[in-house]
């Protein structure tokens, strides 16, 4: 597996560049204290600790010792079938959302619209989207760290994070659904104009 491959994966099971970059060199070189593995993995020093603090969290770093700690990675074998388990939870998620907007395609009476984004220009819509908005409702994956980003600077929304699954942001009159490609967190979006598919993101927000 190239290490291009090696990200890709470690993206799709939620770890962000850094803690990506983070977990890699744990696991190559053994364990180290913040400083150290901030150096090798290119993760700067005013981002490490919460990087780790993230990783332990998501159970695949250990720290031991007084502080400076020292960092190791959980064996890959440890953690593989609660891995598999998050997947498995991510996509009957995704299915779930996409099979709810099929469903409300379906529906008479309500014509669905859908515009499709990627790269820059998604960012770019998601910011307009998301500023326009007079409510919002954002059920956001931690991982996409440019829309929790973008949902924290507005005002009057009900936010909910989730550690696996797609991002959804939603109005009275459309939803703003968020796949990501790869390393790529803002990889592939889609603004869909429906009310009841809106309805259906409130819902799952309160569930």
């Amino acid at each position: 597996m190239s290490e291009k491959e090696l990200y890709d994966v470690l993206a799709e099971l939620g770890l962000t560049k850094y803690e990506a970059q983070a977990f890699v060199t744990l696991c190559k070189s053994g364990p180290m204290k913040a400083d150290k593995l901030s150096t090798l993995s290119r993760v700067p020093s005013s981002w490490i600790h919460s990087v780790l603090k993230s990783l332990v969290d998501k159970g695949l770093v250990e720290s031991e010792g007084s502080w400076p700690k020292t960092y190791r990675a959980v064996p890959i074998r440890t953690i593989l079938p609660e891995l598999e388990k998050k997947l498995k939870e991510k996509l009957k998620r995704s299915r779930r959302l996409l099979l709810s907007l099929e469903k409300a395609g379906e529906q008479k009476g309500e014509p669905i619209r859908a515009l499709l984004f990627v790269g820059e220009s998604l960012f770019q819509r998601l910011k307009e989207y998301i500023q326009s908005s007079n409510r919002l409702i954002a059920i956001v994956n931690r991982s996409d760290e440019e829309v929790l980003s973008l949902v924290k600077q507005k005002e009057n929304v009900k936010l909910e994070l989730r550690d696996h699954g797609v991002t959804a942001l939603a109005t009275r009159e459309s939803v703003f659904v968020v796949f990501r490609v790869g390393k790529e967190r803002l990889g592939l979006g889609a603004l869909v104009f429906s009310r009841r598919l809106s309805k259906l993101v409130e819902r799952e927000f309160q569930a």
